[in-house]
């Protein structure tokens, strides 16, 4: 009888194990907990407003990320950066197309229950350069996330102001 329960509980063990392998801190989507414009200080920017000149830095906290078998989780994020006219951005005679532009392909080990990347720090920065500059009006930022090891994506938009 001791040995069929100890076969009932490892199966259940088992079965529990199967059903959650990959799954970190039980995400079934990727979660944005916070996003948000930032200066160069780190600082929040209420108003979203920059100069024409001036760097985009935006703050990025994503969860619900799963890794590999060897603890290595693999994401990607993709911005798509409009002007006021509802078209991307193309700076350095158009050498430079802020469409579906890749910021970030990256991986990690994860070490335990990680499953999240943090961009607050070190914020995402879209620099128009020396020798471009923002035009003037409302710009929308529109970023995918993709997980490929969980094969899970987000998208979210924001929007700041360019004044003069």
């Amino acid at each position: 009888m001791k040995k069929k329960i100890a076969v009932i509980i490892l199966i259940a063990a088992l079965s529990l194990g199967v059903a959650t392998t990959g799954c970190l801190n039980g995400y079934d989507e990727l979660e944005i907990n916070e996003n948000y414009f930032v200066g160069e200080d780190l600082e929040e920017r209420a108003d979203n407003q920059y100069e024409a000149n001036e760097d985009v830095r935006v703050a990025l906290y994503v969860e619900g990320f799963e890794a590999d078998e060897d603890g290595v989780a693999d994401w990607v994020i993709y911005a798509t950066v409009t002007d006021p006219d509802g078209e991307p951005v193309e700076w350095d005679e158009g050498e430079l197309v802020l469409d579906e532009y890749v910021m970030v392909d990256s991986d990690a080990v994860i070490d335990g229950d990680w499953g999240y990347i943090d961009y607050t720090e070190l914020p995402l920065v879209f620099s128009p350069g020396l020798e471009n500059a923002w035009d003037e009006g409302t710009h929308e930022i529109e970023f995918t996330i993709l997980d490929e090891i969980g094969d899970k994506d987000k998208t979210i938009t924001m929007e700041f102001e360019v004044v003069e």
